[in-house]
């Protein structure tokens, strides 16, 4: 049996989302909004699926795409394309509020602000509690109550703010530039992550370098004398080196490099750096 694309797991995640958003709609009364559709784009080459809330007296007020985690696509909602591409779909069908989400975390923009500088914009992150890897993961268990928690704070605090309840609301520059880049380097790290258990399963030498570099981040943890970790990143760059002696071929090139940045093409260099480093250090 073939496996659900990615086209499929993002169309049944958004009716679920959909069906789970109306449920909180009638049990909380007090919520100003009543339905949530699925608007389905028709291109031919980029085909996706968009939610759009409406308040009780059928008036939009929030659009927004969503994409699965672990895909290109789904990297992070704080991508500029994905960004501009959900406010324009906002800003042509009137929608005063928009998203950005990539189920790990959404991301609510204030349209009305979008041109104004960084400073002056309104944007607000809600973070699911789990962290999904695959378009797959979404079928989980556990993903249901927490997307239903998730959208509950989404819809409490969209409510206080559209009523002006919450005059101050959104992340300041500083921190939207942390979370966003947070949020750009998550999707290469778990792709190194899983190159690296791929290739540790096929290659004993690289899994016993693996274990080297484990050992040099536990002895870092909080509490650990603070040249305990040297010894053992040492000697983790020596068998780098050993392992990568064949690419000694391209070292014609160190001294242009070297001229250039001050750095020598060395894999013993990073340790030698963090010890040069810590030894200030008591």
């Amino acid at each position: 049996m073939s496996r659900p694309d990615v086209r499929t797991y993002e169309v049944t995640f958004c009716s679920r989302v959909a069906k789970w958003g109306e449920e909180i709609f009638r049990n909380n009364p007090s919520l100003p909004y009543c339905r949530i559709d699925i608007e389905e784009s028709k291109g031919i080459r980029r085909k996706r699926s968009d939610l759009r809330v409406y308040d009780r007296q059928n008036k939009l007020v929030l659009a927004g795409e969503v994409k699965m985690p672990g895909t290109p696509e789904g990297q992070s909602p704080f991508n500029a394309a994905l960004v501009e591409d959900a406010f324009l779909k906002a800003s042509n069908s009137g929608a005063p509020y928009f998203f950005t989400w990539n189920v790990n975390q959404l991301l609510l923009f204030d349209s009305s602000l979008w041109e104004k500088p960084l400073s002056e914009r309104r944007v607000a992150d809600f973070d699911l509690g789990i962290h999904l890897t695959a378009p797959g993961n979404v079928e989980q268990p556990d993903v249901e109550e927490a997307v239903k928690q998730l959208l509950t704070r989404l819809f409490t605090e969209l409510a206080e703010i559209a009523s002006g309840k919450r005059e101050r609301w959104g992340m300041a520059p500083d921190e939207f530039f942390i979370r966003a880049f947070e949020s750009h380097i998550d999707y290469p790290v778990q792709l190194t992550i899983a190159h690296l258990l791929a290739n540790a399963d096929k290659d004993k030498a690289f899994d016993a370098l693996a274990e080297a570099l484990q050992g040099a981040l536990d002895l870092m943890r909080p509490g650990t004398p603070v040249r305990a970790p040297i010894t053992a990143l040492v000697n983790m760059d020596r068998g780098v080196e050993v392992t990568f002696d064949g690419l000694t071929v391209d070292w014609v090139s160190a001294p242009a490099i070297r001229a250039k940045t001050g750095l020598v093409i060395d894999a013993y260099f990073s340790a030698t750096k963090l010890q040069w480093l810590l030894l200030p250090l008591p």
